[in-house]
């Protein structure tokens, strides 16, 4: 079976998927808490604003699953001039602004510039019942629990969308660039076997990001949510020094192992018992800091989430927080190869150290709300 007849069905199960989700009925009676903020909503905010937004929104969504449908079709039909890294680069930011962006200013409109109808005004003109329905749907689907954020959070929104963007940076950025560093052999690659590598990263990894989820437990428990997070940004930056080490011949690498003589215990491995013992440290450093870093931000991340709109918000942080990542990833993929491996990390280090001081501006914000603010943070950590 060929890679295209698999993405082919893949794209197929996700599409079913899709329109699965669509067609399943809502309970045609959700109880009274579910009238009570229907009517709360029709109050705050007028029906031609709502479907006014809900239109806009409707127009970039589609559009935007356009732009990604056609570049799959395209990628089947001409995967030899269909490239995934120019289209990343140059509609990626488009797609974003129309799906995530769009919805966002939509609610900051509706809750600050479109005033709610008095009371006794003329009834508003409404879409055919069918439409009507499906606005109203997508409104408390997706615009409401931004609303929700918005208000919630006010200014302080653009803070944690700032953290959100740019804390798992420093390892989302790595995972295309890693078997290509571990088994190439040019700008500074390691030049491993397979076998190597499977033996550093699935087996002592995975464990290492076990063991980091439950160091970022313990974080959290004897540190507070705010300095683990900033204390969790700081490892997973710093980690790339690690990998950085090794594209410029491993000179720290070779001092540490010289002076804790781990290289020992990777006798096994014969003339490449050096070699094996930098890449499993480095790759146990690496996944620690992902296991602390994973842990903790989901913590701050889950604490700016109302159960109300969980899935939605969690839906929708989570994606920001894979974005810059994506976007970047063709961007340090040209640096690779102008620069090498070495500069690459070094920079992505540098850039880490962004949402280390965002956490710290957060983490100090956190420390001067007033105490029954300040107690009720405590309570949620």
């Amino acid at each position: 079976m060929s890679w295209n007849v698999v993405i082919m069905i893949l794209a197929l199960i996700m599409a079913l998927t899709l329109v699965g989700s669509i067609i399943a009925p809502e309970p045609k009676y959700a109880g009274v808490s579910a009238q009570a903020a229907k009517t709360e909503i029709n109050l705050r905010f007028d029906q031609n604003g709502r479907n006014i937004v809900v239109g806009l929104v409707s127009l970039g969504w589609l559009w935007a699953f356009w732009t990604l449908g056609s570049f799959m079709v395209d990628s089947l039909l001409h995967p030899e001039t269909t490239k995934a890294g120019p289209f990343t680069l140059t509609m990626g930011p488009l797609i974003v602004a129309a799906t995530v962006l769009g919805p966002a200013l939509g609610a900051v409109w509706l809750i600050w510039f479109r005033k709610p109808r008095p009371a006794n005004a003329a009834p508003a003109r409404t879409l055919p019942g069918w439409l009507q329905g499906m606005s109203d749907g997508l409104f408390g689907s997706v615009i409401e629990p931004m609303i929700d954020l918005i208000e919630r959070l006010k200014w302080v929104a653009l803070l944690a969308l700032a953290i959100i963007l740019s804390y798992r940076f420093a390892d989302n950025i790595w995972g295309s660039f890693a078997y290509p560093f571990y088994m190439g052999a040019e700008n500074g690659a390691l030049g491993h076997t397979a076998t190597e590598v499977a033996f550093a990263s699935k087996m002592i990894g995975v464990v290492a990001i076990i063991a980091g989820i439950a160091g970022g437990g313990l974080l959290l428990k004897f540190m507070g949510r705010m300095p683990a997070l900033v204390v969790a940004a700081a490892l997973a930056a710093a980690t790339n020094l690690l990998f950085a080490d090794l594209a410029n011949g491993a000179t720290g690498m070779d001092a540490f192992l010289g002076f804790t003589h781990l290289e020992a215990l990777f006798g096994a491995f014969g003339e490449n018992q050096l070699r094996m013992a930098r890449l499993t440290i480095a790759i146990l450093g690496e996944n620690l800091a992902v296991g602390f870093a994973s842990v903790v931000y989901l913590a701050y991340l889950t604490s700016m989430i109302n159960p109300k709109y969980a899935a939605v918000q969690a839906a929708l942080l989570g994606s920001l927080t894979m974005l810059v990542g994506q976007l970047g990833r063709p961007w340090l993929g040209a640096l690779i190869e102008s620069d090498g491996f070495a500069y690459v990390f070094i920079l992505t280090a540098g850039i880490g150290m962004i949402p280390v001081a965002l956490s710290a501006l957060e983490w100090w914000r956190q420390s001067r709300l007033p105490k029954t603010a300040a107690a009720a943070t405590l309570a949620a950590e």
